[in-house]
């Protein structure tokens, strides 16, 4: 049995102690076609936590893909997509909650059953079939009250068709009971003492004494003992075992269909010879590398700035380690970014993306493996200069000075180092050469940048440090600290009022310290907290907010703040909630102020029902302010007591206020009412075919008896035997036309020749 439960709101739905109740009719029913669909709908109270069963005949209906079952705001509905005769009968309704239960009228529906003309015979020849069968299915049905006067007795015992039997052949085992009309009969077969299941291979037949075990494909397990086991409220017996004996059949096959000398034949050519020996005993003769023809180009000029390749065609021999070199002038050319190689398909190049005066030489390529080596001829390169690539120095001041540094800072880095680096040379002490910059008055949320450059910049014990007003700082989300070349750089990405005070840079190394100039930063705060109110004045909240501020104002003219520390004191509703009138499934909103100490708790109720969290109801407490949201009013239709409790220690205090939930406006009767997809029209239309006069009629035609067909087949043959091409006709015709006239020409000669020898 399907039941159809809506889930509960928030709320409970339902007033407490309140049945549900019918508001109206159940409307629909009456008489449909088959195949048509059947709508049923009833208004029912309250609309909440309600189950649904929906009834024909008495007997509850079980969901289906024909049933669709509906129950929302207060209308509860069944849908049949489409109707068989099968759902004639009388449907009712019945609706229930904790609290008590309600039942509908109940309207008939009658299915008119849809007829066929082309099939009337066939329905007179099935109703005949049924009126021959009925009578003992009636007749074993009221049989089927009685009880058993004896337990089952087999008058046969089983017979199987074969016993032995191949895999794949079906199998058939038949017995007999002496009862054919016990209500309590039941039958079982088992196998080696285990149930035979039925299934798409076993199918079990009990038919007025008549049992039947069929066995539509044996397999290699079916073999065994098969026992019929027959038992009624009287007793059981079993009767005597048959045993079936099922032959697998090979799926894999073993052996080969070759001959002897075959298989003799096979294993000598699967075995190794006199050739494999050789090939594992022998040494690979190695082959040198060469190269196939010269480097090309074989000499080239170009500009600075231009691009140059050199490539030759190579054939590296059967060697597994290949190297190529390329030289200019005897020295082995550096690769990198400028200046690539490779050996891609045979071919060795070489490519400078941009030239330069000094890539000017003579160019070869060398290459080697484990077998030998060899060498090409050469290419000469020129480049010329044409002052596009600046080599000379850009540094300002004491050019000298500058490159001798910068040449000692590459000498430095590329000297070898040991596990701890320390340059060993003396310095001198740190000398500030340029002070932070004033910064002043700044608002907060202004950036600010300090930067300090110092000497010596090279010396590796250098320490920088930064302070505020004494307290060093060091990197974070809002202070970056960094160093580099010589330049210390404090970053202050947004201030804030706490970052006023004195900022000053110091450096240290082995020979001293020494300290930048103090800088003042006065940070002012901006307006955090906005005074002014944004709300219209005269409205409903500007209104409330000037009630909450007036409970705290002092009397008199002069306002001034004392911080006096509040005395415990029993909860009180400075602000209570106010009413509210709201359409069902509306958002509301109520709010409250509660001044008390220690801070009390409330509590919301509605209808005398404590509100509880949940997805749609929220209950927020700030400070004094509490208020209670609702995303969406539950279907409480009429006037409603809204309750909230505040408590503490020293007591509590009580607010009311009354919440009306109208009635939503149902749109539904507005919709224009759309029948669902009737698949019974499709199915019937496929099961027509139409049938014209002419195929109705041969349908129809008396079926020719044997005799006939025999003679209708013998004409046939004599027709076939005697039947004669017209152009055979026609061409003997020709040939008898023809021969006609060659005797009439014979005759004519044979008188002429005869009347010339009379004159002679």
């Amino acid at each position: 049995m399907s039941t159809v439960a809506m889930p509960a709101t928030a709320y409970q739905g339902s007033t407490p102690g309140n049945p549900p109740q019918i508001l109206g009719p159940l409307s629909g029913g009456g008489e449909v076609p088959e195949g048509e669909p059947v709508h049923l709908e009833l208004r029912i109270a309250p609309p909440g936590d309600l189950q649904v069963q929906w009834f024909k005949d008495g007997v509850a209906l079980s969901a289906g893909s024909r049933y669709n079952t509906m129950c929302e705001r207060g209308l509860a509905s069944l849908d049949v997509i489409y109707t068989i005769p099968e759902d004639s009968g009388t449907y009712f309704c019945v609706i229930s909650n904790p609290y008590g239960h309600a039942q509908s009228e109940a309207v008939p529906v009658n299915v008119i059953p849809e007829i066929d003309p082309s099939q009337d015979h066939m329905d007179v020849q099935s109703a005949d079939l049924y009126q021959a069968t009925s009578a003992p299915t009636k007749e074993y049905e009221r049989d089927q009250r009685s009880q058993p006067k004896s337990a089952p007795q087999f008058t046969q015992q089983p017979v199987i068709s074969s016993s032995d039997v191949l895999e794949g052949e079906p199998v058939r085992i038949e017995a007999y009971l002496n009862t054919t009309s016990d209500s309590t009969l039941q039958v079982d077969w088992l196998k080696n003492g285990q149930p035979v299941g039925t299934g798409s291979r076993f199918n079990a037949v009990l038919d007025r004494g008549l049992i039947v075990l069929e066995i539509g494909y044996c397999l290699a397990e079916d073999s065994g003992l098969y026992v019929c086991v027959a038992t009624n409220a009287l007793g059981h017996t079993e009767s005597q075992p048959v045993e079936l004996r099922c032959q697998p059949e090979e799926r894999i096959v073993t052996k080969s269909i070759l001959d002897q000398q075959s298989i003799n034949h096979l294993k000598q050519l699967e075995e190794p010879g006199e050739d494999y020996d050789y090939m594992t005993n022998s040494t690979v003769q190695g082959i040198p590398p060469s190269f196939k023809a010269n480097l090309e180009p074989s000499s080239v000029q170009v500009s600075e700035d231009e691009p140059v390749i050199f490539s030759v065609p190579v054939d590296c021999g059967n060697g597994d380690r290949v190297v190529i070199e390329w030289k200019r002038d005897g020295q082995v050319v550096k690769t990198g970014s400028r200046i690539t190689g490779s050996l891609e398909l045979g071919i060795a190049s070489l490519k400078i993306h941009y030239a330069q005066p000094n890539d000017t030489g003579a160019y070869t390529c060398h290459i080697s493996t484990e077998y030998g080596s060899a060498d090409c001829g050469p290419s000469n390169l020129l480049c010329e200069a044409t002052g596009s690539i600046i080599a000379a120095s850009q540094l300002p001041g004491d050019k000298e000075k500058g490159l001798l540094a910068i040449e000692a800072i590459e000498a430095n880095l590329h000297a070898p180092r040991g596990t701890v680096w320390e340059d060993e040379s003396p310095h001198e002490a740190p000398v500030i050469l340029q002070q932070p910059q004033f910064v002043g008055e700044i608002e907060e949320g202004t950036a600010i940048h300090f930067d300090v450059q110092v000497e010596p910049a090279a010396d590796p014990s250098l320490i920088v440090e930064w302070f505020k007003s004494g307290n060093l700082l060091t990197s974070g989300t809002r202070f970056k600290v960094a160093y580099e070349r010589g330049l210390a750089i404090l970053d202050l990405l947004y201030t804030i009022p706490e970052d006023s005070g004195e900022y000053w840079c110091r450096v240290e190394n082995k020979a001293g310290q020494v300290e930048s100039n103090h800088v003042q930063v006065l940070c002012n705060p901006s307006a955090s907290v906005i005074t002014h109110s944004n709300l219209l004045q005269g409205s409903e909240g500007y209104n409330l907010i000037k009630a909450i501020e007036e409970v705290d104002q002092p009397d008199g003219d002069e306002y001034r703040y004392i911080e006096d520390e509040e005395i415990d004191s029993a909860p009180n509703f400075d602000v209570k909630p106010q009413p509210a009138t709201i359409a069902e499934g509306s958002p509301v909103k109520f709010l409250v102020r509660v001044s008390g100490k220690p801070t009390p708790q409330l509590t919301w109720y509605l209808n005398d029902e404590p509100i509880e969290q949940d997805s749609i109801t929220k209950i927020y407490s700030d400070g004094a302010i509490n208020y209670l949201e609702m995303n969406r009013c539950p279907a409480l239709q009429g006037t409603n007591k809204l309750h909230v409790i505040a408590e503490n220690q020293l007591g509590k205090a009580e607010a009311e206020t009354i919440l009306t939930v109208l009635l939503a406006e149902d749109f539904r009767p507005d919709l224009k009412h759309v029948k669902p997809e009737n698949p019974y029209k499709k199915m019937v239309g496929l099961r027509k075919v139409d049938c014209s006069p002419e195929l109705n009629k041969a349908l129809t035609r008396t079926k020719p008896s044997a005799q006939t067909i025999m003679e209708m087949e013998r004409g046939s043959e004599m027709k076939a035997r005697m039947y004669r091409s017209p152009e055979v006709i026609e061409a003997e015709k020709m040939l008898d036309q023809l021969a006609l006239n060659l005797k009439k020409s014979e005759v004519k000669r044979s008188l002429v020749n005869g009347g010339g020898n009379q004159n002679d």
